[in-house]
């Protein structure tokens, strides 16, 4: 831990070159050297979270557990990022399909979600994510896109126990702002009642979300709101409510092909990641990307595997960086890029430290005891399919 705290404290360029040497020592700054290296019982840990085997001791086991299939899927579409491919809607979507096909629990399999499927983009559902582990300037990078990007996005709150939510937009708290600081003194009846003719809203759970929206409308710029926002992030609680931020995606009911539009537009700057020549300019840039896509949210589900997981490796790669072992992959969806910057600088010397060690997070592959016998079969299959793998790699490479 002492070792890891003076490297958190040196720079992020003095991080990034550290780490490059290391690389370059260990694989020669080479991909598929560094693939090799990896031990195939070890590439698990490029698909959980970090965070969770620290804090709940999980492993591989309680990922399968949750979602049967995911190891092998995940595997699967690991060996995928080695092929030759360019970075388009047609390669997301098919490791979209390879990642999330077969894969239980996931929302596919329920009835309200019938029409999307693996390795396509949602449809005209409705999708929002939690921003329970979002930091305040996360919310505040997030809040000031609105502005600018051609596509909608919102914020929602969610009002404890009864799951109900609200969307919150930049001009619905521009208005609020304007017409609420004057009636603060109203009765919570009647400043239920005005707001409601105000944002031409008369779902029954008003009288609830007013508490909120009355706060939102006293903020007088927006570094309060993204305060009010954190708070809500942890479970505010006003007159006896709790209330949740969630983050609704932009085209949360739009058509598939303004998903496709959007998400096409982010990879093609991937060519332009590739032409910059500081390191640690691109390192900014793909969390831009990654960013941008998983805010996005084109999938109904698996979007985080596919990239935060998967995707990021291949563009870290392509661009001399090593393979990034994340603590937490959802965090692209709701930090700022600094903080992913210094995220993915981590993750990338977790993989360092693992060649060296066979351990991280003070957890050995070897020490996971597993009694299942079909857990301990997928585990096998998995690292045969990898084995597998790299030998049909290296064949390609001495022949092409």
């Amino acid at each position: 831990m002492h070792r890891l705290s003076l490297f958190t404290d040196l720079s992020q360029e003095t991080r990034i070159q550290r780490i490059q040497a290391q690389y370059e020592s260990l694989a020669n700054s080479d991909s598929k050297k560094l693939r090799n290296l990896i031990p195939s019982d070890e590439i698990w840990r490029l698909f959980v979270d970090g965070q969770c085997i620290e804090k709940k001791q999980e492993s591989w086991v309680d990922f399968e557990q949750r979602e049967p299939g995911y190891l092998e899927a995940m595997y699967k579409a690991y060996h995928e990022i080695f092929n030759d491919h360019e970075m388009t809607n047609d390669f997301v979507k098919k490791l979209h399909k390879m990642a999330t096909q077969d894969v239980g629990n996931l929302l596919y399999e329920m009835k309200d979600f019938a029409k999307s499927v693996p390795g396509e983009f949602r449809s005209s559902e409705s999708v929002h994510y939690g921003m329970n582990e979002a930091s305040e300037q996360g919310l505040r990078e997030i809040w000031s896109k609105g502005w600018n990007r051609r596509e909608m996005q919102c914020m929602m709150i969610c009002v404890e126990p009864h799951k109900d939510t609200f969307f919150i937009t930049q001009p619905m708290v521009a208005e609020l702002r304007l017409q609420v600081p004057s009636r603060q003194s109203w009765s919570h009846e009647q400043l239920s009642e005005y707001i409601g003719e105000l944002l031409e809203y008369r779902g029954p759970s008003l009288p609830l979300f007013t508490h909120a929206l009355k706060e939102m409308g006293l903020t007088q710029d927006d570094n309060q709101l993204i305060t009010l926002f954190y708070n809500f992030t942890q479970g505010y609680t006003i007159n006896s409510l709790q209330f949740n931020l969630l983050y609704a995606p932009s085209f949360p009911y739009g058509p598939a092909e303004n998903i496709s539009a959007s998400l096409a537009s982010y990879l093609m700057t991937a060519t332009d990641i590739y032409a910059l020549n500081k390191p640690l300019d691109k390192l900014y840039a793909i969390v831009d990307l990654i960013q941008s896509c998983e805010q996005l949210h084109p999938f109904l589900d698996g979007n985080t595997r596919v990239f935060s997981m998967l995707l990021l490796n291949d563009l870290l790669m392509r661009v001399g960086f090593p393979l990034a072992i994340l603590d937490s992959p959802a965090h692209f969806g709701h930090r700022s890029k600094k903080e992913l910057v210094d995220e993915l600088i981590k993750g990338m010397r977790n993989c360092m430290d693992l060649l060296s060690t066979r351990e991280l997070h003070n957890l050995k592959t070897t020490d996971i005891k597993v009694s299942d016998k079909k857990l301990i079969q997928v585990f096998q299959t998995c690292i045969s399919h990898e084995e597998e793998a790299r030998k049909a790699s290296a064949i390609t490479c001495r022949y092409s």
